[in-house]
């Protein structure tokens, strides 16, 4: 969603789009069951959302960076409704959801919780309509071609075809490396690929090792792959409440605010009673809800598992759901690298701090996104040289590696981490063996490296022995 908010926001800058999915849903932002929080609510303002969004960061965000996306939030959903996208509404407004850590109702969506989806969907209408704009889907960008320390082209790949495309910016808005895991909402091709491109061509990595994982993933995978089905924090925002084996409801020991805790909150929690039971309850069933309507895509999804959230309790786990850390960037999407910018998920310009807040991420696609398109739409263009040389990804992983690496991503940088067991993951990855020369194992190692230089217990980065129920802590 990133990448389509910037390219269309480029107009009329010529773009070359470059995704790797063979169709335009193929994003982990078409998965999005939550919706894009602003403040537009009559009781709400940019300096609450503000406030919300640093309690949930657990006081490690970029304040300036949290005050300008709360505060351009109303304004990127005009802009979104002035490509024609239609938020869910009656007749007197919005109708706005509350999330885990928000204290107001301010959840914009779209077809209940089919918000992702109908946002991407719409977006690559527009996107494929506007005349400034070249989309090539199904390809693979696995090389950076270099002059003078700044990128000047892109090598990429397309049905085994190879191109090279000179450019005078290279916007990369590919995802995280949520795919890695083996509990995972994302599907496989969210791997890092972009963010490993970026870090052998010298781009700094900002707390790669704060990875986000969702406590409410249905303990049911698709017979078409093995992403875990998500199911909405909006639902726990309407009445939903978690407990374990015993029928105990955990969280209300955990937080104040129970199953509305901010996300880490709460999947250290969901966490622990997996630990102890296999599996959590997620208890929908006593809701008064018009589901058809407002959760459809979780009615689809349970009842398919064979499941029905209108009468039994959902079992559901954690799953890696989104990276906090990435590409470090600033507000205009600038990485360490010249001619490289980093958007998205892939990005982190300190928005987020430790821990994101529900529903953020959306908001900060569609915002950095178009403040980026904007940006570049109003630079001069200067002659582009040859690339002097070419930085690669590296060798991918086989199918059996991609095993191994994906159950050893999940054993050592889960919701709960020790650090003797990383370095001894690392210490696989590292000495010369088979794993050692692919790209893959290199990310993994890099990320590794970043949580072990971290003593801090702090949001979604938590070591072993440290309380589920607090945010900060030294070990």
């Amino acid at each position: 969603m990133a990448g389509l908010c910037t390219a269309i926001a480029a107009a009329p800058r010529p773009v070359l789009l470059l995704s790797r999915g063979d169709h335009a849903l193929d994003c982990a932002s078409a998965l999005a069951q939550g919706g894009l929080a602003a403040a537009v609510g009559c009781d709400d303002s940019p300096d609450l959302h503000a406030t919300d969004t640093l309690t949930a960061g657990a006081g490690d965000n970029d304040r300036k960076a949290v005050e300008w996306l709360t505060g351009s939030a109303p304004g990127t959903v005009t802009w979104l409704e002035s490509l024609g996208i239609d938020f869910d509404h009656d007749q007197v407004g919005y109708l706005l959801a509350r999330e885990g850590g928000h204290s107001r109702d301010r959840v914009l969506h779209l077809g209940g919780d089919a918000s992702g989806s109908r946002l991407v969907g719409h977006l690559s209408h527009v996107a494929q309509k506007a005349s400034h704009i070249v989309w090539k889907q199904g390809c693979d960008v696995d090389a950076l071609g270099l002059a003078q320390d700044r990128v000047v082209s892109v090598r990429w790949r397309q049905r085994q075809k190879c191109h090279a495309t000179a450019c005078s910016a290279v916007v990369l808005a590919g995802g995280s490396v949520a795919g890695a895991f083996l509990d995972t909402t994302h599907p496989c091709s969210s791997d890092g690929a972009a963010l490993m491109l970026a870090l052998k061509a010298g781009a700094s990595g900002r707390d790669l090792h704060y990875i986000q994982f969702h406590p409410t993933a249905l303990f049911a995978q698709s017979a078409a792959d093995s992403r875990m089905r998500l199911i909405t924090e909006a639902l726990r925002g309407a009445g939903a409440v978690l407990r374990d084996h015993r029928g105990h409801r955990f969280m209300l020991e955990l937080h104040r605010d129970g199953e509305l805790a901010p996300r880490d909150v709460c999947a250290r929690g969901v966490w622990q009673a997996q630990l102890r039971d296999g599996w959590a309850w997620l208890h929908a069933e006593h809701l008064k809800i018009d589901w058809n309507r407002q959760f459809p895509t979780v009615l689809r999804t349970c009842l398919e598992a064979g499941v029905d959230p209108r009468k039994q309790a959902l079992p559901i786990g954690v799953a890696a759901h989104y990276q906090v850390g990435g590409l470090a960037c600033d507000l205009d999407g600038h990485t360490s690298v010249q001619g490289v910018f980093a958007v998205g998920e892939i990005a982190s310009s300190g928005v987020h701090g430790a821990n994101r807040l529900a529903s953020n991420s959306l908001l900060e696609a569609a915002t950095a996104g178009r403040r980026l398109g904007q940006m570049l739409s109003g630079l001069t263009p200067g002659p582009v040289p040859e690339a002097e040389h070419w930085v690669e990804r590296g060798a991918p992983a086989s199918g059996d590696q991609l095993a191994c690496l994906r159950q050893m991503v999940q054993q050592y940088l889960g919701p709960l981490r020790d650090a003797s067991e990383i370095r001894r993951g690392l210490q696989l990855v590292d000495e010369g063996g088979p794993l050692s020369g692919r790209w893959q194992a290199q990310l993994l190692a890099a990320i590794m490296r970043s949580a072990l230089a971290d003593p801090c217990s702090r949001g979604v980065h938590w070591w072993r022995g440290c309380t589920p129920s607090q945010q900060s802590v030294t070990a």
